[in-house]
């Protein structure tokens, strides 16, 4: 089940963000923000084409 903080998340994600755009949308910290999307990346539900430390994230699929 995924948390409300992570359902807000994927909600808020509008095609590719960087976790610090997606942070500024959910007005929330870039280290809570970056938790919530390691969480969903490890569900599969969202993607990053790279592992940089500009990355680029985007919703895999909508639950």
């Amino acid at each position: 089940m995924l948390t409300e903080g992570e359902v807000r998340a994927l909600t808020a994600l509008n095609g590719e963000q960087t976790v610090s755009e997606l942070a500024t949308n959910l007005d929330r910290s870039l280290s809570y923000t970056s938790e919530l999307v390691e969480r969903l990346e490890t569900t599969g539900l969202v993607s990053s084409p790279t592992r940089a430390s500009h990355c680029q994230w985007a919703s895999s699929r909508w639950v």
